[in-house]
């Protein structure tokens, strides 16, 4: 073989090893979001449970219905602002989660 083709076999070998490297960075980053994604929806649960569990106490513990009707109202709101929250932190996760996207990366190094 000539120097000329062993040069060609040589960048070809580290074009390879360098999508290689991009492939493997991609997979970690798709295992980090879904972590991130397993965290985010184990909060959002947990976050619910303790709601629930409040408004049954309410229910249970206070016989006053004024002050059980302003109780509930109370948690209603606090429900409903974080869904508000947790819904605008999931459409930004998402959307991170496309920008950081495999295929748009790929996209990226073609143009």
């Amino acid at each position: 073989m000539s120097n000329n083709e062993d040069n060609n076999w040589e960048e070809i070998s580290n074009d390879i090893s360098e999508i290689s490297k991009k492939v493997n960075n991609n997979i970690n980053k798709n295992e980090s979001f879904d972590d991130l994604k397993d965290s985010f929806r184990e909060v959002v649960e947990n976050t619910s449970n303790i709601l629930k569990g409040l408004m049954d106490a309410l229910e249970n513990t206070i016989k006053d219905e004024d002050i059980k009707k302003e109780g509930k109202k109370v948690v209603q709101k606090i429900n409903s602002e974080l869904n508000n929250n947790l819904n605008d932190a999931g459409d930004k996760i998402k959307d991170l989660i496309n920008d950081l996207s495999p295929a748009k990366d790929i996209i990226n190094e073609e143009e």
